[in-house]
């Protein structure tokens, strides 16, 4: 993620003043405090910075997101905008020269895990990663877990 203009940071209140960030060198009466208004002439990133890594949980993962924020005092950068297009380009389109069918995409995602999720209109079989559902989810119990979401939308399928 990049982030300009961090010099433009606006903050409510006497943060200005009475915010101070501590450095420690490691040795004994190594502390040393800084106030952000003196942050914000010097190094503006480590403003933002900061913020974002206290917003993060403290564990690898931050850690690993953390090296992916790329902060920048004025608008010039390096780094291009990524042009991707919204859907992703795995999902396959519905051999269909009618007219398109109805598509819902959805992204679940929990610790280091990514679920995409394609309903389309079709013949009410439920493929997953290319396999169907069936061998996929072999065991009755995932297979019913995996399956609850969709008895919301009616789907024709009997358990």
């Amino acid at each position: 993620m990049v982030v300009i203009n961090a010099e433009k940071v606006a903050l409510t209140g006497k943060k200005e003043v009475q915010n101070e960030y501590m450095f420690f060198s490691g040795f004994v009466g190594g502390e040393s405090y800084r106030k952000l208004s003196l942050m914000r002439e010097r190094h503006p990133e480590f403003i933002v910075e900061h913020a974002v890594k206290g917003m993060l949980p403290k564990n690898r993962i931050a850690r690993k997101m953390l090296t992916k924020l790329r902060v920048f005092a004025g608008t010039a950068h390096t780094h291009e905008v990524n042009s991707r297009s919204r859907s992703p380009s795995n999902f396959r389109r519905p051999m269909s020269t009618s007219a398109p069918a109805t598509i819902f995409l959805a992204t679940g995602r929990r610790k280091t895990s990514t679920a995409r999720v394609r309903i389309a209109e079709g013949s009410g079989k439920l493929t997953v990663n290319g396999r169907d559902f069936d061998r996929y989810f072999s065991h009755e119990n995932f297979s019913k877990q995996a399956y609850a979401p969709l008895l919301t939308v009616d789907s024709p399928r009997e358990n």
